[in-house]
């Protein structure tokens, strides 16, 4: 039997996707795509972006993006996060097209069916 190499997909393949509406990310050089968020997910995203928004108005201490918003982590992973926080500090991975580096907080919020089980398999301390 002979085996099949994959390919690994890199962001030159990345910026080639469709803008189709669908969230297309690149993890480990491999595709991953789902549909748009429901419309609970994005109630529960945008409430979370206003208070983070709120808390950077007042003090001053960075930037907050909302999806969808290209964060290259490396070549080989690109990621959009539905929130993403960079500070001050680390302002200089903020380019004219994406986010390239590891922001300060990036947020990911799960489907809003998944059970908590799901997503915490061994609990919540």
């Amino acid at each position: 039997m002979l085996a099949t190499k994959r390919v690994k997909l890199t962001y030159e393949d990345y910026v080639l996707f469709p803008n189709d509406g669908k969230r297309h990310e690149i993890i480990e050089g491999e595709h991953i795509m789902e549909p748009s968020p429901v419309t609970k997910h994005q109630v529960v995203s945008r409430n979370l972006e206003w208070l983070i928004e709120a808390y950077i108005r007042q003090t001053g201490v960075g930037y907050v993006f909302d999806a969808p918003f290209d964060v290259v982590l490396s070549d080989m992973n690109i990621v959009q996060p539905d929130l993403v926080y960079v500070s001050k500090e680390h302002s200089e991975i903020i380019t004219e097209e994406h986010i390239r580096g590891t922001p300060d907080l990036m947020v990911e919020i799960p489907g809003l069916g998944i059970a908590l089980e799901e997503v915490f398999p061994g609990g919540i301390a």
